[in-house]
């Protein structure tokens, strides 16, 4: 195991844990939930999980691939984004702005821009559980699922800012993606040629789980921790 990035199996297979679909990273790392844990194997070397919410590395674009290869819209999606997340309200350098002084003006983020907007009217707002979450809906052509950059583009001024998208789904309601910004893995429901479509996908760690399955932080009766850890 070397230094960069690497999978659940290879931190299972060190660690003596089980990948399995209800696996929680705390139980199957042998560390603290969020945090780093100490591989067995390799003296020295530490390991920890993608933040909440995130999703990087070959798998994000793999995954996208196998989403619009199988809606009859791939060019028409709607994408969700968290409110709470800071990267809606960031302030960006625009290049153009950059004065002879050497001082830059900095320009809102464009996104920034619709979120204060949606925010404020309500409209473009997607409310979950209540109001527990609510979520920015922007339309996509399938561009930003699979490189989910905005900003640093010819169509937004100001340097890209990376935001994978929480929600995502397309009109024919072919497939429903789910990224939960306190949880360390991603949901997708949808037909069965998709499922295996990505269980099988090389570049992917996925597998079937179901609909009633229990996925708390205390979840994993594999390689399960106790609650008062």
């Amino acid at each position: 195991m070397a230094d960069g990035m690497t999978t659940w199996a290879e931190v299972a297979a060190d660690q003596g844990t089980e990948v399995h679909a209800s696996a929680q990273w705390a139980d199957l790392a042998r560390g603290e939930a969020g945090g780093f844990a100490t591989s067995r194997s390799c003296p020295g070397l530490e390991y920890g999980q993608v933040s909440d919410g995130e999703f990087i590395g070959p798998g994000a674009a793999a995954l996208a691939d196998v989403l619009l290869a199988h809606t009859s819209t791939p060019v028409d999606l709607v994408l969700g984004l968290w409110e709470g997340n800071g990267s809606l309200s960031v302030g960006v350098d625009s290049v153009a702005g950059v004065g002879a002084g050497g001082q830059g003006d900095f320009v809102g983020h464009p996104l920034g821009n619709s979120a204060a907007e949606a925010l404020r009217t309500g409209e473009g707002l997607l409310s979950v559980i209540g109001g527990y979450r609510r979520y920015l809906l922007v339309g996509d052509d399938g561009s930003r699922l699979r490189d989910p950059v905005w900003g640093g583009r010819a169509d937004l001024p100001g340097e890209g800012v990376r935001l994978w998208p929480n929600l995502a789904w397309p009109p024919d309601r072919a497939w429903t993606m789910a990224t939960e910004i306190d949880d360390c893995w991603t949901l997708v429901a949808g037909s069965w040629d998709l499922i295996r479509a990505l269980c099988s996908h090389p570049d992917l760690e996925a597998l079937p789980i179901r609909p009633d399955a229990e996925l708390g932080p205390f979840s994993d009766s594999v390689n399960g921790r106790s609650p008062s850890v």
